[in-house]
Formats: C-alpha cells, sequence, structure tokens
C-alpha cells in the first residue's frame, strides 16, 4: 500500500492521464499558497 499522496497521484495519471495529473498539481500548489498552508493539506486528506 502507498501513501495517500501516492495514490491520488498514481489513481490520477491512471484515470486522466499524465498531462491532467500537472494541471491538478499546479492548481493544488496555487490553491495551497494562497491559503497559506502546505500542499499535503489538499493532497488525499493528508495533513501535515
Amino acid at each position: 500500500m502507498v501513501p495517500g499522496p501516492e495514490q491520488m497521484k498514481q489513481e490520477w495519471i491512471a484515470t486522466k492521464g499524465v498531462k491532467a495529473w500537472h494541471k491538478e498539481v499546479a492548481y493544488l500548489k496555487a490553491y495551497a499558497q494562497k491559503r497559506h498552508a502546505p500542499i499535503a493539506a489538499y493532497q488525499a486528506g493528508e495533513t501535515e
């Protein structure tokens, strides 16, 4: 079993493709930065 963020990445790529994954990561980074939070707070329900 892989940790939450890695599982999220693998599932996203498998269902939507690599380009969609890169777009999602860019969105999450911007979202986290805007809220002054670590990206892990928004990846697969992880907390940091």
